[in-house]
């Protein structure tokens, strides 16, 4: 999903404890985006090792994804997975979790199956495909409470014209967890992928209060691309409730 390769494109770095740790570069000057990929715990549920790998991975990261299947209603054993690390740091008061994204993958299969044409809008829908988006992230969302501090649904495909999420929900929700200066880092990697209409809309997701500095440098970025109608974009900053 973020570097758009397969894994065979991408520079594999060395790692134990079957964590595997992928490098990637984007957009111009490049940015350097490091994904720790940790071993999958099925339905099974995580077993005390792989706990510890997946808490060691996420000491080294800024960001976390839990990575679900959309059309699939199982969540105990991502439910208990974050149950246990969240038991882990607070007999580790040191260390402090990262911001954990919860990410809904093959959107495109809720009913209607089917129907495909994004966008769509989610977050106040109309047809039934919006509205199966809305309840698959209204479930999860009530369902791991604030264990994840968003939900957003993507789709992934060999199809260019399939895939949707990334730049629409995934890009908002990571800049909106990251420090300024990491957010601006990721933005600019995705430039080239973001159109005026993404911008604004981008601009709008980022309802965190205090981003003074990310705010106006999306701004800029408008600016860049032609927004004539205005030389300032305002966001309604308040916290998501």
């Amino acid at each position: 999903l973020l570097t758009g390769e397969t894994q065979a494109a991408i520079d594999v770095l060395p790692e134990t404890r079957e964590v595997k740790r992928y490098q990637t570069s984007i957009g111009a000057p490049p940015v350097t985006i490091t994904l720790l990929d940790t071993p999958g715990y099925g339905e099974s549920g995580a077993s005390k090792a792989q706990i510890r790998q997946i808490q060691q991975a996420l000491e080294a990261s800024d960001a976390a994804l839990l990575v679900m299947d959309a059309h699939s209603p199982a969540r105990e054993a991502d439910r208990q997975c974050l149950s246990d690390l969240r038991e882990m740091y607070t007999s580790q008061p040191q260390l402090k979790p990262p911001p954990v994204i919860g990410v809904l993958t093959h959107v495109d299969l809720l009913p209607p199956p089917l129907e495909w044409n994004p966008p769509y809008d989610w977050r106040e829908p109309e047809g039934p495909k919006s509205r199966s988006l809305h309840d698959a992230v209204a479930y999860v969302s009530e369902l791991f409470g604030d264990a994840l501090v968003v939900t957003v649904p993507v789709c992934s495909d060999n199809q260019t014209e399939r895939t949707w999420g990334l730049a629409e929900e995934l890009l908002p929700a990571l800049a909106e967890v990251l420090e300024d200066a990491e957010s601006v880092s990721l933005l600019r990697a995705y430039e080239s992928q973001l159109s005026r209409d993404r911008w604004t809309n981008l601009l709008k997701q980022i309802n965190r209060a205090g981003r003074q500095a990310l705010r106006a440098w999306v701004d800029e970025r408008l600016s860049h691309l032609g927004n004539a109608k205005s030389s300032t974009v305002y966001v309604e900053c308040r916290k998501p409730s």
